[in-house]
């Protein structure tokens, strides 16, 4: 939400089925007042099926992606959110560009070149899929 508390994002399941379960992040467009959802979402989120003992991988919790399955500018969230301990980083640099934790005195927050909106729908969306 913005500062008069209208949405931003939207965020729908995609309504393919399948056993991964796989978010759109949408830019809210405001007509007449109302929250339109675009055709094309402008992020993608993708739980990690793979989280298990014997995968090399099992601290990945999801992919984001700004095209279906676009690698060059995706992220990777790793790390475990029932612990509240995850790091969102950006794959082709390899740097952590958001970190969740449990509440300090002193934090440094999202990196300043790191969208904050998309940053709480990625949180939105975490606990969406972690929470039961």
């Amino acid at each position: 939400m913005d500062k008069d508390g209208n949405s931003v994002l939207l965020m729908h399941r995609t309504k393919k089925i399948t056993l991964a379960g796989s978010w759109g992040i949408y830019e809210a467009k405001d007509t007449n007042g109302e929250a339109k959802v675009p055709k094309s979402p402008i992020w993608y989120m993708r739980k990690n099926l793979k989280m298990n003992i014997l995968s090399t991988n099992s601290n990945i919790l999801a992919y984001v992606y700004s095209a279906p399955f676009d690698k060059k500018n995706s992220y990777v969230i790793k790390g475990s959110y029932r612990c509240k301990s995850c790091k969102i980083m950006h794959v082709p640099s390899n740097r952590t560009v958001v970190e969740i934790k449990r509440k300090e005195a002193r934090t440094k927050g999202v990196r300043p070149d790191f969208d904050t909106g998309l940053a709480m729908a990625l949180v939105l969306l975490l606990d969406q899929m972690f929470s039961k």
